[in-house]
């Protein structure tokens, strides 16, 4: 997926809202792989509900894990080796990994591709970027007992399960920071995260529908509703509501929302800080009107809140800088994101970064 298209997400936004999928929000507003379909589905998956057995072919890499135990903490995160989303996450959970290794919390990546090889090879060549465990699960079994019974159709999506073996939460692995902190500290509500997925659940299907008539007021007023009431659960709404404003030409009231957002409900959501700037200066849109005060103010704290190491943050960061006429700062943005970025998207960060030398 390219630095133009990672960001595309309107579409498909609103397909998984159909689908009550709200958590699995592909990287940076991207959008996401579909995931496996088995032809025949499960019971209901939620959470709060007791974490299924995994049925894994075979361990690829770490340890296998054959039960949840008691008293430690596992996120099950479904990935595929084609689907760019889950490449660019990999480090990050390689990362956190790390992090909580002293602290009961394994996570395992769990790939449903036909071939073990494939997933093999590309295992190995990954070597230590993706530090933890990684399953295949050649029928299909695991996927149809986590995915397709929870509802959830694209990936990379992860699960946490909590330690008394019970799902805490489902959604991005690129959004559940927050959330295993508190799980491993103890301070994690699933109920009432439960509770805000339900209301979330329900308002989507007013936001399908005005989407289906057109109706950008209407998705609006759905979204900010959402927001009110669940607002970690309702920000993609929210996102796309916004985007859908710009392509209407409705720049000045998406501007001001956005305003309030990036004060308010997403000041410290580097993913929809970043979305937000970019939908805002995407150069296949080149919207007119557009305040690039806004842009920057939600490029620079998402850059903050990545601690200035985000590849795909630090490109928008540029973009923004560059529409600005700063083009200096726009090259040297670009130039470090282009020294971070992972392969899957070096090649089009560089073309923007000839773009910005004027190349």
């Amino acid at each position: 997926m390219n630095a133009r298209s990672r960001f595309g997400f309107v579409v498909a936004g609103i397909v998984a809202v159909a689908g009550l999928a709200l958590p699995a929000f592909a990287q940076m507003g991207g959008t996401d792989a579909p995931a496996k379909a088995p032809a025949k589905a499960k019971a209901k998956l939620a959470v709060g509900d007791k974490a299924p057995a995994m049925g894994i072919a075979k361990w690829i890499k770490g340890s296998p894990v054959e039960s949840f135990e008691t008293g430690k903490i596992y996120v099950v995160e479904f990935w595929a080796t084609w689907c760019g989303p889950c490449r660019t996450s990999i480090p990050h959970l390689t990362e956190l990994q790390k992090k909580y290794a002293d602290k009961n919390v394994k996570i395992i990546g769990v790939s449903s591709e036909d071939e073990e090889k494939v997933v093999a090879d590309f295992v190995t060549k990954q070597a230590d970027k993706m530090d933890y465990v990684v399953a295949w699960d050649r029928e299909g079994e695991t996927n149809e007992s986590y995915m397709t019974a929870s509802g959830q159709q694209g990936i990379p999506t992860a699960f946490i399960v909590g330690k008394q073996g019970t799902i805490e939460w489902i959604g991005h692995p690129m959004e559940m920071d927050e959330v295993l902190d508190k799980v491993v500290g103890g301070s994690w509500d699933a109920k009432a995260y439960a509770e805000e997925q339900r209301i979330v659940q329900e308002l989507a299907k007013e936001f399908q529908k005005a989407g289906r008539a057109g109706d950008v007021d209407a998705m609006v007023a759905v979204a900010k509703k959402g927001l009110e009431k669940a607002p970690k659960q309702a920000g993609r709404m929210a996102m796309i509501a916004i985007d859908q404003q710009l392509g209407a030409g409705k720049v000045a009231e998406a501007t001001a929302w956005s305003k309030e957002l990036i004060g308010g409900a997403f000041k410290d959501d580097a993913m929809m800080l970043n979305a937000i700037a970019w939908g805002m200066v995407d150069p296949q849109r080149d919207l007119k009107g557009v305040d690039l005060d806004t842009a920057l103010a939600a490029a620079k704290r998402a850059d903050e809140l990545t601690g200035n190491k985000d590849p795909q943050v630090l490109d928008t960061l540029a973009r923004v800088y560059f529409k600005k006429g700063d083009k200096a700062k726009a090259v040297e943005l670009q130039t470090k994101a282009v020294e971070l970025a992972p392969e899957d998207i070096k090649e089009d960060l560089e073309k923007s970064l000839k773009e910005f030398k004027g190349e």
